[in-house]
């Protein structure tokens, strides 16, 4: 009996010295000291039927003592557990267990996260959105100290494989059958599932300094974006087309009008007002943008760039419109008008007096250029709509182009008007750094490729020899030359079409060789 208990304890000892190996070899030699036998004492294996648990006392961080029961373990993964708990509470890495699951701790961590990092209102919104959609729907109700990393793995694969909008402020609303066989870009982007890993990293990490978890399972190396799309945009030609048979529609023209001459962000665009024009000088101060977020938003963060909460006109809507300032000082910049603009502009503050005599009480005077009929503000989805239809009507006309390429299409026509000068064009453009322009803006046009590709062909083709056209020429030109020898008349006429002809001038000489080498 006694060479048995031996054995038994023997094979116990060599269990915990391994897994003390796997997490830290330097700490072996610690764990052979004396003070290692206190551990048979920490957990204790119990047997209930065929099955056996292990049972150890743990302190809750309110100081609470309490004992765990984990059940439901073969007699060998008893023991593993029994020897991981005993070395994690001996190395003071044991977690205290919790039933806390991932969404009850995303409830305590995006507060306390929004304030930190100084989340903006729409950072918050944007966040919020895709932990709602994206995160709780699959992870939510998941025991925190159970996520491990394969979780994280087959989250970033059912997210690919998910298509747009298939949940909606946390439900689904797109049944999982209808899933497959869409096309590519009706799924979740790469870049969105990339802002979900930088949600889950923070996330997880906060989670290991709180002693909620022993480590993150979300990896360093998130998925990557893919770099390979190219945005559209309208060239020069293509803008003031458009801009012409926009002229039926004065709003929608203005508001393209506005953000092609002063590369205008959406937002920026329909949050100009009028106080901010100086007709006189040419200019309009850019030092606002109109935003939609959720009012919880502004609950949860309180932000001096907040400017004004626009009344929300359906009731019980989560969100509203803002008027806020930009977070860059780059972004607060003039822009500079043209005569076009400056003119249209007058005709729209005229439209906008005649709707406040108009409707009198009834006009809500915010101060935009940008509004509808009661001076209310126009949301940049709803500007985005009017392009999108005013584009189908068009047919095949133009390159489906988002409202937000009318901004990239001005800064390329900039970057080429200017021959790179990216600093003056980032003061139209408002970006904190210049490489974010000429990464994002750096369009190769195909026209100007077009172009390229033709004076390519011009000045080399024409330098080559060896054609059999330039070689009969040649021969031809050794012939002339011949004559010309005992004929003056025929040298001058000779003389008079090469002299301003460089490449009569090196056919001409090449013939001279030629004929030389003969004789």
């Amino acid at each position: 009996m006694i060479s048995v208990s031996l054995q038994k304890s023997s094979r116990l000892f060599v269990a915990v010295v391994l897994f003390a190996f796997r997490k830290n070899p330097l700490t072996v030699g610690f764990m052979a000291e004396p003070s290692f036998r206190r551990l048979s004492t920490m957990a204790t294996i119990v047997q209930r039927g065929k099955k056996f648990a292990v049972v150890y006392d743990y302190t809750t961080a309110a100081g609470e003592k309490k004992q765990k029961w984990e059940s439901g373990l073969s007699k060998e993964q008893a023991k593993e557990r029994k020897a991981e708990i005993e070395y994690l509470q001996q190395s003071q890495q044991f977690v205290t267990p919790t039933g806390k699951t991932v969404e009850d701790f995303m409830g305590e961590w995006v507060p306390v996260q929004a304030r930190l990092k100084k989340w903006s209102y729409q950072t918050y919104t944007g966040n919020l959105s895709l932990i709602r959609n994206h995160i709780l729907p699959h992870l939510g109700s998941k025991p925190i100290q159970k996520v491990c990393r394969r979780d994280i793995d087959l989250l970033y694969d059912k997210l690919s494989r998910t298509p747009k909008g298939a949940f909606k402020n946390g439900v689904r609303v797109i049944p999982e059958e209808q899933y497959k066989g869409l096309s590519p870009d009706k799924y979740l982007s790469t870049t969105t599932i990339k802002e979900v890993h930088d949600i889950l990293k923070p996330f997880f990490r906060k989670a290991v300094e709180y002693k909620l978890i022993r480590e993150n399972p979300v990896p360093t190396e998130g998925p990557k974006k893919r770099d390979d799309f190219e945005r559209t945009i309208w060239d020069e030609e293509l803008m003031a087309d458009a801009l012409v048979k926009l002229e039926s529609q004065p709003l929608l023209h203005l508001a393209i009008h506005c953000a092609f001459v002063g590369s205008l962000r959406n937002g920026e665009d329909m949050a100009i007002t009028l106080d901010c024009i100086d007709l006189v000088r040419g200019r309009i101060y850019v030092g606002k943008t109109l935003q939609r977020v959720r009012k919880s938003a502004l609950e949860a963060i309180v932000s001096d760039t907040l400017l004004r909460v626009f009344p929300t006109v359906m009731e019980g809507k989560k969100s509203c419109l803002i008027l806020k300032a930009p977070k860059t000082k780059k972004s607060k910049r003039f822009i500079f008008l043209t005569e076009p603009l400056k003119e249209e502009i007058v005709k729209r503050i005229e439209q906008i007096q005649a709707d406040k005599e108009r409707l009198g009480d009834k006009y809500n005077d915010y101060g935009l250029l940008f509004c509808l009929e009661n001076g209310n503000p126009i949301e940049p989805k709803l500007i985005q709509s009017w392009f999108n239809d005013w584009q189908l009507e068009q047919g095949l006309s133009y390159p489906k182009l988002e409202f937000h390429g009318v901004r990239h299409s001005a800064a390329t026509y900039k970057l080429e008007l200017s021959d790179g000068d990216y600093k003056s064009v980032q003061g139209d453009t408002g970006h904190a750094k210049a490489d974010t322009l000429l990464n994002i803006y750096a369009h190769t046009q195909d026209k100007r490729r077009q172009e390229l590709s033709k004076k390519f062909e011009q000045d080399f083709y024409n330098r080559q020899t060896s054609s059999p056209v330039i070689a009969n020429n040649e021969q031809l030109f050794s012939f002339l030359l011949e004559k010309a020898q005992s004929d003056p008349n025929l040298q001058a006429e000779l003389f008079d079409l090469i002299k301003e002809n460089p490449d009569l001038q090196r056919m001409a000489l090449n013939a001279m060789i030629t004929m030389k080498k003969s004789s």
